[in-house]
């Protein structure tokens, strides 16, 4: 079985997150009544904003590092993949160290920020299926197509398990 890691705008965090955490809230629109009470009159869901840690090992790991920072120096967005979650658009908006670099490892800790309100976000892709193509899993076509797992998954009852494609298949995107 594959394990299903943290991607971003094409980088790949191997053995991550270490922690995380996601902030969504629901905003009201309050109506005031003459009772000097007050009703809620709508709700919508609030940007997403996802926090945590990840460590980046390896003879590369400062590489690695350098490629995060210049993902977040463009201010683009990119799709966020987060195994349990789904996938969306997204900032990386934060990225600092969080520990003394050491030979081979380097700790750190991120923010992103949804740049939509709900995990329906407009697709990247135009097409209404993808190929599956050597390796791929269902989170990487999500990444790779930038449609929400959760759309895959429910548009393609027949497959049982998301990480058991086989190359050539057809999965249907919207």
């Amino acid at each position: 079985m594959n394990n299903a890691v943290m991607r971003f705008g094409g980088f790949l965090l191997d053995h991550n997150p270490k922690t995380l955490k996601v902030k969504r809230k629901k905003e009201l629109e309050r109506q005031s009544l003459k009772s000097g009470e007050s009703r809620a009159v709508s709700v919508r869901d609030s940007d997403i904003v996802v926090t945590g840690t990840a460590e980046l090992y390896g003879d590369s790991c400062f590489e690695q590092y350098a490629r995060l920072m210049n993902l977040k120096f463009q201010n683009k967005v990119q799709i966020l993949a987060i195994p349990g979650l789904g996938s969306f658009s997204a900032v990386l908006t934060e990225l600092n160290f969080i520990a003394e670099p050491k030979y081979g490892v380097i700790s750190l800790e991120f923010r992103f920020d949804s740049v939509c309100g709900s995990f329906d976000c407009t697709p990247i892709s135009k097409e209404r299926s993808a190929i599956v193509r050597h390796g791929e899993s269902l989170w990487d076509i999500a990444y790779r197509c930038g449609v929400p797992i959760e759309n895959i998954v429910s548009l393609n009852p027949k497959i049982s398990d998301i990480f058991d494609l086989s190359e050539g298949d057809e999965i249907i995107l919207c």
